[in-house]
């Protein structure tokens, strides 16, 4: 077990045809839905986030707003313009700066920059459509957050729980 866990949320599928900028792109019902799932999961497994941080994108914004609410979590979601297509330093950066008292800490983001975190952390090359989850265990501080220092402990997706949850 370790000291903290990280939470990256790949954005639930977008409506192409409701905005004319990527920014302002709202879910789709099929992209709240999902996040609505994942809400539940994380309820479910007891894997309450003490922080949530989301880009500024619309369709960002929206997805961990839809998991907080779901989740029935005490915490809001905290806006980070740098999220909105974030290189893997500023992403970094942003996660660095948290206050170590945060145990559980879940990001609501973009391709490619979710992927690439994970590949920069854990070394694990992933595919990551929209909606999925992955959970990092990190050390003992989120200042020390650096290559190879944390483990990919899972990688889910709003369809797998879904089969899942069908097939009790």
């Amino acid at each position: 077990m370790s000291d903290r866990e990280l939470y990256i949320l790949r954005h639930g599928k977008s409506d192409w045809q409701a905005g004319d900028r990527d920014h302002d792109r709202p879910l789709k019902q099929r992209g709240m839905e999902a996040a609505r799932t994942i809400g539940r999961l994380l309820r479910v497994t007891r894997c309450e986030p003490d922080r949530v941080l989301s880009s500024s994108a619309v369709r960002a914004r929206e997805t961990a707003e839809l998991v907080v609410e779901a989740g029935g979590f005490g915490c809001g979601v905290e806006i980070d313009p740098r999220l909105y297509d974030a290189s893997l330093d500023t992403w970094l950066g942003v996660v660095r700066a948290t206050d170590d008292r945060v145990l559980r800490l879940l990001v609501a983001g973009h391709q490619p920059a979710c992927s690439e975190v994970i590949e920069h952390l854990t070394g694990a090359v992933v595919e990551f459509p929209t909606a999925a989850l992955a959970r990092l265990d990190v050390g003992s501080s989120w200042r020390r957050l650096n290559p190879r220092t944390t483990r990919l402990a899972w990688l889910v997706t709003p369809k797998l729980i879904q089969a899942v949850a069908g097939s009790g």
